[in-house]
């Protein structure tokens, strides 16, 4: 059965709220959901985050965008996973969201501004969402184009062909259009000042390989 929804008290958004409104691009974006399962690894998170998208496609969902996001609610830091999708509703995603979340011990689910949980996750569930709307932080995990960045393709091929807004080298500087980009088929970049921005690293042969690898040390997924 569907557990009721509650109303986040004084933590709600009212209809005068910025919520929906994409910052960089001044467009509007599908509204936010989050689901919190108490994630301790980027790994779990994307295993939360893949779950999600076939479900949501499953459903007649598109162009969805899933994000991870650290949490210090609850008793230890986490991650939470952020949702925007096109042509679902609010009814429909909490659905998706729930379901995914009874395969686990402990979830909280917000959907527009009605939430659902331990009342101690709702303060690092509500900051994710914020976090996902105005794209100020956020590593993303699905996003549009995302399943054709695969194997190795140029940098201008990668941008042209998906949600991505820039490359850039771990010095902060543009990566050229024409440098090869060795995906791993594993490509997570992040919202920065309303961008999403793919960090790589030099690899061998002069290409370029994004930051994170897709097999990260337990030290660096716990803390990422």
């Amino acid at each position: 059965m569907t557990p009721s929804l509650v109303a986040g008290s004084s933590h709600a958004h009212g209809p005068g709220s910025s919520r929906g409104a994409a910052t960089g691009a001044g467009s509007l974006l599908a509204p936010v959901a989050a689901l919190d399962v108490l994630s301790l690894s980027l790994r779990e998170a994307d295993a939360v985050a893949h779950a999600l998208v076939h479900e949501l496609h499953e459903l007649g969902g598109f162009d969805v965008e899933i994000a991870t996001h650290v949490s210090h609610s609850g008793s230890l830091p986490h991650h939470v996973v952020t949702v925007s999708v096109d042509g679902l509703t609010d009814h429909e995603v909490h659905d998706v969201l729930h379901s995914v979340g009874l395969g686990f011990d402990v979830s909280g689910v917000l959907v527009d501004e009605l939430f659902d949980g331990p009342p101690e996750l709702y303060d690092g569930i509500e900051a994710a969402v914020v976090e996902h709307e105005e794209r100020t932080g956020g590593r993303v995990v699905v996003f549009p184009g995302d399943h054709l960045l695969v194997g190795t393709l140029t940098v201008g091929q990668a941008l042209e062909s998906s949600a991505l807004d820039r490359i850039a080298l771990i010095t902060g500087a543009e990566a050229d259009r024409e440098t090869a980009l060795v995906t791993r088929s594993f490509v997570r970049p992040l919202w920065e000042r309303g961008e999403l921005v793919l960090h790589t690293q030099p690899a061998v042969g002069g290409t370029l390989v994004p930051f994170e690898t897709p097999f990260p040390t337990p030290c660096c997924a716990d803390h990422a």
